[in-house]
């Protein structure tokens, strides 16, 4: 029989230990494998090609392969690409899980295509992870051999839990035609059953079983605290030995907030709550201690970092001038507010700066001197980070790229000048162009349709809109020298409408000189650039890590400016 046949109504142990983790090495997972065989499990779920091989030697039971592989929080990161499959099949998986959520892959492949390719080239059944309905259906059609609930909960499609998604292993079986597997959160045996009663194919167990530190702080946390005893937790700041820090992201819509990773600058938890721009400063800060709280109370982290519109002054966290989107911003002590609130020492950036910061720490710019992050959204920030240093000015007004003039003489901008950047590269500026044109309720996604669906106005705006990001970023070539330049914010979401235009007058721009047309891409951390930034320029702050730097042109970073 194939693997799927040989999984049914069967439970899988997923066997799998993060770096860090007490039990991590292919060794200790193939003795876990064998663990499982002899409790009767009918198939194992293993990570990376060492631990498969391993575990492949030990126990002969049907096994599911995957490797993790990290591109940043907004790319897939469960078998991402086809050579990340080869590898897994090679180590000797029967079945090879993929990620197939809405994230995009760093190969660009599609679902179909990845899925087509290893039927023609692996001879191996894919099994898709999905959080939500739809992206069963969609892996279903490209002809999957079987999907799982693995992502729900982890995606921002789906909603956090604690819980298996029995809702979603309801509709999966109902509609999507192929056997579906539940995993994710199963940690009683009651839980086990009722899948089956819902119709799941089998049923993966990972950390319930696994991972011996969470099954032992369940216990822990069973045991009264006695009011004589020591109030400390040991090892406090610290996920696996590495230290953890809070990273707030402030937005005109909603404040962003994360637990993450020194190590791998991994988001461990997130939370998000809507900005009460409304309510003045005051509002906002309730709300981001709030939300510093919150994620306080799910580990020991060593600091927090905010990153917020405006100029921000760096040595004290205090706004120096501030941003139409959040009125009345201007002079508001976030850093420190929220270090009296929390008691925990908290730093504060520009936004644009604390994007730069993450895509060069473990983003697009990991492993680069020098790096340009853009943030095309509502407006059009900007930061520079070159050897591990950022450029912030005297008073937090460095890199504002937007407020170049671009246009001398041209459209008002909020600023106060004429002619910026701003004024012409930003959704506010799209958005303006749509009302004129389509009317009064139009916007970005009005403008992006009708382009799509070949209106000549609108694909002219936007290849007015790509030519003078073109000539902004000829500019800021020109002055940084990047090795690379991230486009980032909302609307890099929609870069293949404009992207190729870019390049093309960028090419025409430089024609003759040297210029590397592949130095412009899209940022990697999307909407979590400026939390997974504020947080590593916290823990460099605070916690003693070395900036990020590159170190293949520079000796040594002089000093922590981070």
């Amino acid at each position: 029989m194939g693997f799927v046949e040989d999984i049914s109504g069967k439970l899988i142990i997923s066997c799998q230990a993060q770096e860090g983790e007490p039990l991590h090495g292919a060794s200790h997972m193939a003795a876990m494998a064998q663990a499982a065989l002899a409790a009767g499990a009918g198939g194992i779920r293993a990570e990376s090609p060492a631990d498969i091989r391993a575990i492949k030697q030990a126990v002969d039971l049907p096994l599911l392969g995957l490797w993790k592989q990290e591109h940043g929080p907004t790319w897939a990161r469960i078998t991402p690409g086809f050579e990340a499959m080869q590898e897994v099949s090679r180590a000797g998986a029967d079945a090879i899980a993929i990620e197939a959520t809405r994230r995009p892959r760093p190969d660009a492949s599609t679902l179909a295509e990845l899925v087509a390719r290893a039927a023609r080239e692996l001879a191996k059944p894919i099994v898709a992870d999905v959080s939500t309905l739809e992206e069963g259906l969609a892996a279903a059609r490209c002809g999957v051999a079987a999907v799982a609930t693995t992502m729900s909960g982890y995606t921002p499609e789906s909603l956090p839990r604690t819980t298996p998604d029995f809702d979603l292993l309801a509709a999966l079986v109902a509609r999507c035609g192929v056997p579906v597997i539940l995993e994710g959160h199963v940690w009683e045996p009651a839980q086990v059953a009722e899948a089956f009663r819902r119709g799941a194919h089998a049923v993966v167990v990972g950390s319930a079983i696994t991972r011996p530190q969470l099954i032992a702080r369940r216990f822990v946390d069973a045991v009264p605290e006695r009011p004589h005893a020591a109030s400390g937790r040991t090892g406090a700041g610290t996920a696996a030995g590495a230290p953890v820090a809070i990273g707030l992201d402030i937005g005109g819509t909603k404040i962003l907030g994360g637990l993450v990773e020194a190590r791998t600058g991994r988001i461990l938890a997130e939370h998000r709550e809507p900005t009460p721009a409304g309510d003045g400063p005051a509002g906002i800060m309730r709300a981001l201690i709030t939300t510093a709280r919150y994620l306080a109370a799910a580990a020991d982290p060593v600091a927090i970092g905010v990153s917020s519109a405006g100029h921000v002054d760096w040595d004290t966290g205090v706004v120096v001038d501030g941003t139409p989107n959040l009125p009345g911003w201007a002079g508001t002590a976030i850093a420190p507010e929220l270090a009296d609130a929390t008691g925990l020492p908290t730093c504060c950036d520009n936004d644009g700066n604390a994007a730069a910061f993450g895509e060069a720490w473990v983003g697009g710019g990991k492993g680069r001197d020098a790096v340009v992050a853009i943030t095309l959204g509502t407006g059009f920030g900007a930061g520079f980070y070159d050897r591990g240093h950022l450029l912030r000015g005297s008073r937090g007004g460095g890199a504002e790229a937007g407020h170049l003039i671009l246009h001398p003489g041209g459209r008002q901008c909020n600023c106060g000048q004429r002619g910026c950047v701003e004024a012409y590269v930003s959704g506010t500026a799209l958005a303006r162009q749509a009302r004129e044109r389509w009317g009064e309720g139009s916007g970005t996604h009005e403008l992006f349709a009708h382009a799509a669906g070949g209106d000549a106005e609108a694909r002219a705006l936007l290849n007015e809109f790509a030519h003078d990001l073109a000539l902004t970023l000829a500019s800021l070539f020109n002055l940084c020298d990047p090795d690379v330049v991230l486009i980032g914010g909302g609307l890099a979401n929609q870069s293949g409408a404009f992207m190729p235009q870019v390049r093309m007058d960028l090419a025409q721009i430089f024609a003759g000189r040297r210029f590397d047309i592949a130095a412009v891409q899209v940022a990697a951390l999307g909407e979590y650039a400026g939390l997974v930034g504020a947080a590593g320029e916290a823990l460099v702050r605070f916690a003693g890590q070395a900036p990020p730097t590159a170190g293949a042109r520079s000796s040594a970073v002089h000093g922590s400016t981070a």
